[in-house]
């Protein structure tokens, strides 16, 4: 038998030893959020809010926070959760609308047991363009209306101008767009006329969403 040189019994074999890292994700909770927001809060149906949850303790670790909406649901999707990051204080999600006509529509936002309403407007629509008489190298006043007031934000009308003859559509000036402020059925704006402008009959055409309405301008 062949005997191993040099051998220590009181020397122990060496042990490594190996430290793993977890990375966890809490499971859906409820009860811990503190505040839920949504901005804004009433929109016109078609848009999109964001709501914003605040947290009453950070989290230590990746948490998650289900999502439910009751009410008017048919008019309002957003997602099933919401993570809020490691020591993070909020998080956000978009709640997505479609668009409504005639009675406003309510939905509620649930998240981790704190709710909030969100209301959906009925679609704003144009409902009338008018226009002075035109006069050669001077400035006439149109105006747009409403059928209710512009929401949050406003509303855009756009505006385009055209003519059987360039020669005609070449003396007159109009904005590409006028915004209704929130708040207001109405808006004018000026459509300018060129003093060398040639005589004819220029059509201007206002158009929000899906409704266009057009105005006849005779350049004497």
């Amino acid at each position: 038998m062949h005997r191993l040189r040099n051998f220590d019994p009181r020397i122990v074999p060496m042990r490594l030893t190996y430290s793993l890292a977890l990375v966890l994700t809490a499971p859906l909770m409820r009860g811990a959020v503190n505040t839920l927001a949504i901005q804004p809060a009433s929109i016109t149906g078609g848009h999109s809010a964001n709501a914003t949850l605040t947290l009453a303790q950070r989290p230590r670790v990746n948490t998650s926070f289900s999502i439910q909406l009751s009410g008017d649901t048919e008019y309002a999707t957003a997602p099933s959760t919401v993570s809020v990051g490691q020591l993070e204080a909020s998080g956000s999600f978009t709640i997505t609308t479609r668009e409504t006509e005639f009675v406003k529509r309510y939905v509620t936002v649930t998240a981790g047991g704190t709710s909030a309403v969100l209301e959906i407007l009925p679609t704003t629509s144009l409902i009338s363009f008018l226009a002075g008489a035109a006069k050669i190298g001077a400035s006439i006043m149109a105006a747009l209306g409403l059928d209710r007031n512009a929401p949050f934000g406003g509303i855009v009308v756009t505006l385009r101008a055209t003519a059987a003859d360039p020669g005609v559509l070449s003396g007159i000036t109009l904005p590409a767009s006028v915004t209704i402020p929130a708040g207001q059925k109405s808006i004018s704006f000026p459509i300018t006329v060129a003093s060398n402008a040639v005589p004819g009959t220029v059509t201007v055409t206002a158009t929000l969403g899906k409704v266009s309405l057009k105005q006849d301008i005779k350049i004497p």
